[in-house]
Order: structure tokens, then sequence, then C-alpha cells
């Protein structure tokens, strides 16, 4: 009774587990290696697209889920369009003219919706510049498994890297007095022609979280209007 009790627990344990990520490594390279590695690999993608949902968490604790439709375009394009029920409720286009977001419905939900997405459309960007082999520069700084791209502005911005496979895994940007004022996360990569792409980005801040899904992902299909953000959408600063 007891091995079964336990072999029981060990298959729930492994059931709850994270997927597996099936993806490409590479042996340890310095910096400049593994930045270039990165733009190499990024320079075959045009762009990728997907389906997935959108979940919303405010910072009481409720959440609102979507299905979605999402295409990113290495290094400083993306959108993602939310829908409910059939009807858009949320389109976030980030491009090189800035952040643009459309909201159909103004509600007391709008304010911590538009503040959310401008953190997470800034962040998204910078992942996509880091995505790309960091071309914009930085201090980089090898520690053992990782690759920490640190960047000195308005905000310090700090990428880290998985050596192993070369996947950015996080970003954050924080005060100079070290508060943390947003978090990417990304896991799940996945395989996705002659790249790799991850299958869940998360994005924290005080206005709430952001937890991306992607799913049914392809590489180089997406429309050339794609990036453009729809007529009515506003400029976030």
């Amino acid at each position: 009774m007891l091995r079964t009790i336990i072999l029981a627990c060990l298959a729930f344990a492994c059931g709850c587990a994270a997927p597996k990520e099936d993806i490409p490594t590479y042996p340890l390279m310095d910096s400049r290696a593994s930045l270039a590695t990165m733009r190499a690999r990024a320079e075959q993608v045009q762009d990728i697209s997907g389906q997935g949902t959108v979940t919303l968490t405010d910072p009481n604790g409720g959440t609102v889920q979507f299905d979605a439709a999402f295409v990113f375009g290495p290094p400083d394009r993306a959108r993602v369009r939310a829908y409910k029920f059939g009807q858009a409720v949320l389109d976030l286009t980030v491009n090189p003219d800035g952040l643009w977001l459309f909201l159909p419905r103004q509600d007391a939900r709008a304010d911590q919706v538009r503040s959310a997405s401008a953190g997470t459309g800034r962040a998204i960007r910078q992942w996509l510049q880091l995505l790309a082999g960091d071309k914009a520069g930085g201090s980089v700084q090898l520690t053992g498994q990782k690759l920490i791209v640190t960047r000195h502005e308005e905000l310090i911005t700090r990428g880290e890297i998985d050596r192993p496979t070369l996947t950015a895994r996080s970003y954050t940007m924080s005060d100079r007095d070290g508060t943390q004022h947003f978090s990417l996360t990304l896991d799940r990569y996945r395989q996705v022609g002659p790249t790799v792409w991850p299958g869940r980005i998360v994005a924290t801040s005080a206005s709430g979280k952001i937890v991306i899904q992607l799913r049914d992902v392809e590489l180089n299909v997406a429309a050339p209007t794609a990036f453009e953000p729809p007529p009515r959408a506003e400029r976030l600063p």
C-alpha cells in the first residue's frame, strides 16, 4: 500500500511539473559569441504569429481571461489583440513609432489596463531587442549559466539570457535605489523552424499581471499591415 501511494504521488508530481523544453543547446560561449549567435538566429525571423490566451490579474487578485491573437517581429514590433465572445476588448501594438493601445470599452478597469499595457509594451520591445542579440549595447556579464545584459538609463534594465539555450528568460526595470517597477519572464520555449520561441510570457507590475500563453505558432506568415495600430488607438507615453 505504501509503495502504491508513493508511486501515485510521484506520478502526480510529474504531471504537475512544467513541460520540458525540447530546444537546441550550445557549448558555453563568451558574451560576444553568444550575442552573435542570437543575432544570427533572429535574422531568420521576419515575424512570429499565433493564437492563445491573455489573462489579466488586478492588484486585488481579480482575474479575467481572453482569447487572443499575437504577432511579434524582432527587434521592435509586436501586437496582441484580445477577444471575448468574438468581440475585441484590447489591442496593444508595439512598433518603431511607439506604443499604441485600443480599448473599445472605457470603464473602471480601463486605467489599470492602460497602465499595465504601457509597461508590458515597453518590456516586450526591450525583450525583442535582447532576443535579436542586443545590438543597442549595454554592459554584459557572464555568471555561471547566465548572461546578464544591463542598461543604465532612466531606469536600470536587466536582461538574463540562459547560456546553454541562448534564450532570454527574464527582464526587469528598476530604480537606481533597487526598487523594481516591472518584470517580464519567459519560459516554455519551443522550436519554431530555425528559431525558438517562448510559450508563456508573464508581465508583472504594481498595476497587476498580464500572462500571455501562445499556441499554433507560425513563422513568417504575417500580413504587411500586421503592426499597424487600429485607427482609434491611443499612443501611450
